[in-house]
């Protein structure tokens, strides 16, 4: 592994753990919050999930509760380095977006249908762990939002037609227009 690979990689690890802050848009008073929309439930959920104390317990509960399997219901703790993430992905496109969820927690038993179904699903998702995304921000293209994500270097990024996946597992990048 070469040095930049290296402390990239370093850097990437930090964060997941907690000891690095990843910037992203904050408020007045020092805080982080999301705008977002499920596209299954219809729910809509803003919510300022961290401040200068760290994570706020009560708002991550909200999102676990909203990025929840939309097939059965059952809710799972998210990771705070993918909500992170999506800040940091927000903030790129000026903040305060609407993101759109098409897919945060999936239940295994969910996901197993999913495999079943298409070979672009994993059968041991980072989705079924809390660990992944898949998202649009509305009036920007796939292509653009991919090679954003990509250029985070902070998990895998895969695109297709009508999302883009997000995840912070290792770092790699897969799907139709993949560079």
């Amino acid at each position: 592994m070469d040095r930049r690979s290296f402390i990239k990689s370093a850097f990437a690890a930090a964060l997941f753990l907690g000891a690095v802050e990843w910037p992203g848009r904050s408020s007045a008073d020092g805080g982080y919050s999301l705008s977002m929309y499920n596209t299954h439930t219809e729910e809509r959920l803003t919510v300022e999930y961290r401040d200068g104390q760290g994570y706020i317990p009560e708002s991550m509960v909200k999102v676990d509760n909203f990025l929840r399997c939309h097939y059965n219901n059952e809710v799972h703790r998210i990771e705070p380095g993918l909500i992170d993430m999506l800040g940091r992905v927000d903030n790129l496109y000026g903040g305060g977006n609407t993101i759109q969820v098409i897919s945060g927690y999936r239940s295994p038993e969910y996901n197993a249908i999913l495999a079943s179904q298409s070979a672009g699903v994993a059968v041991n998702s980072l989705h079924t762990k809390g660990m992944a995304i898949d998202f649009r921000i509305p009036g920007v293209g796939m292509r653009d939002l991919y090679l954003k994500v990509r250029s985070l270097m902070a998990g895998g990024a895969g695109i297709y037609p009508e999302f883009v996946h997000m995840d912070v597992g290792r770092v790699r990048f897969w799907g139709n227009g993949a560079v």
